[in-house]
């Protein structure tokens, strides 16, 4: 069965002009990311078989089940007085809430695909992206919560009763997690550097009262690279997944954390992200008949997200495709870090005691 990719030009009418320097944005959440993406993937096979499917605008009745309707009212009037950089991070135009709708609908198209069984993998190519904002704000380039909306709808009308979350953004999750940091039915995890914006994202925080135990934060510290993540997979994500068992998996694909994006400070190689894909790609065929939506988040080194967009879409649709090992290990110290950490977690998180 081939992956279905969801991707438009509409998308790029979300339009952050306000720092436009001779026809070049210079705000890193920018149109251009869609085209380098679509550009890079154009005269691939994984590009040329996959099925197209429509976006979709999100109805207010889904939407306000996450967000709340005095925000609603504030972005739109924002919006529809010519828009703008709505706080210090984000910057909208007039069309910014019907382009956020519609990535935010076309997660929700994603899922009634990946649930009524029509396909078993779908890549989310939308922005603006989604895991920063809050029910009641947007922050960091993110207007609706994208993937949070998704979750939302497949346990309202699938009956969903496990669905997990896994970040590999190079920011943490904070408005997934702030969304199901109560719910038992969300398993949020974040792997992030930290400190770092948001400046959330601790690795004692498990969750509250029913969701205690089902927040996982895996927080890097900088210039962390390949090794860490491999480690981290291997030690945490996967058995955290095995001990909760999810019936879908979304994914947070960030491409922040590859080392020449200037907006983190993580050095990641591309390689790596044919690893990571690989391993939720097993998880979710050994754990969830193969129920898996991707979803685009940061990235802003155009040539590195294009290539860690194809690496995720390649493995979705060809898990068995030769990876190339070569990873960036740590220096000693580093590794002794690294191990602390993982450690800590192993020995600590509910889910893994």
């Amino acid at each position: 069965m081939n992956i279905g990719i969801i991707s438009s030009d509409i998308f790029k009418k979300h339009d952050t002009s306000e720092m436009k320097d001779n026809g070049l944005y210079i705000h890193p959440e920018s149109p251009q990311r869609i085209d380098s993406i679509t550009e890079y993937l154009q005269d691939k096979e994984v590009w040329k078989i996959a099925e197209k499917i429509q976006t979709k605008e999100i109805s207010d009745e889904y939407l306000l089940k996450v967000h709340t309707p005095e925000y609603l009212k504030s972005l739109n009037e924002f919006c529809q007085n010519g828009g703008g950089r709505i706080n210090e991070d984000t910057v909208t135009s007039q069309e910014s809430p019907l382009i956020a709708k519609i990535a935010a609908g076309s997660v929700l198209q994603a899922v009634d695909y990946v649930m009524t069984n029509k396909l078993k993998k779908i890549f989310c190519i939308v922005r603006p992206p989604g895991h920063h904002a809050i029910p009641n704000q947007s922050m960091g380039f993110c207007l609706f919560s994208n993937i949070s909306l998704g979750a939302v709808y497949a346990m309202s009308k699938y009956n969903a009763q496990r669905i997990m979350i896994i970040d590999w953004d190079a920011h943490h999750g904070n408005g997934t997690e702030k969304i199901f940091y109560d719910n038992e039915k969300v398993l949020t995890v974040s792997l992030h550097q930290y400190p770092f914006w948001p400046f959330t994202g601790k690795l004692e925080d498990f969750g509250l009262d029913k969701g205690y135990g089902y927040n996982l934060n895996i927080p890097v510290p900088e210039a962390f690279t390949d090794e860490l993540y491999i480690e981290s997979f291997d030690k945490i994500i996967a058995p955290v997944a095995r001990k909760f068992k999810p019936e879908l998996i979304f994914l947070a694909a960030g491409y922040d954390a590859h080392h020449s994006d200037t907006l983190a400070g993580l050095n990641l190689t591309s390689p790596i992200y044919d690893y990571l894909t690989k391993k939720v790609v097993d998880l979710s065929e050994e754990l969830c008949q193969g129920k898996l939506i991707a979803c685009l988040e940061g990235g802003y080194n155009l040539e590195a997200l294009a290539k860690g967009v194809y690496s995720t879409i390649n493995l979705m649709q060809f898990p068995d495709y030769t990876i190339k090992e070569k990873w960036n290990h740590e220096k000693r110290d580093n590794k002794e870090t690294m191990l602390k950490l993982i450690n800590s977690i192993s020995e600590n998180h509910p889910l893994l005691k």
